[in-house]
């Protein structure tokens, strides 16, 4: 899949471009089982309203989006939807 500009918002979930809102969170120290306990930044999507972890839905680190997507079914996305 041809890859967008890295940091641009793309939902893994339905590959919007519209992010609708941005979550940061200031945690210093981690209690939780769950991979989502270390996230600190989420974005949500304009259109399938799924909050993404932003280091997914932005790419970061030079993350692919066929990467990104992986990491977003296996990892992140909600139980109920895998």
């Amino acid at each position: 899949m041809k890859d967008k500009t890295a940091n641009a918002f793309l939902c893994p979930e339905c590959g919007s471009e519209d992010v609708k809102d941005v979550l940061q969170s200031c945690v210093s120290t981690v209690v939780s089982d769950e991979p989502s306990g270390g996230v600190l930044q989420w974005d949500t999507c304009g259109q399938c309203h799924m909050r993404i972890p932003a280091h997914i839905s932005e790419r970061w680190d030079g993350l692919t989006i066929d990467q990104a997507k992986r990491e977003w079914q296996e990892v992140y996305r909600p139980k109920r939807k895998r």
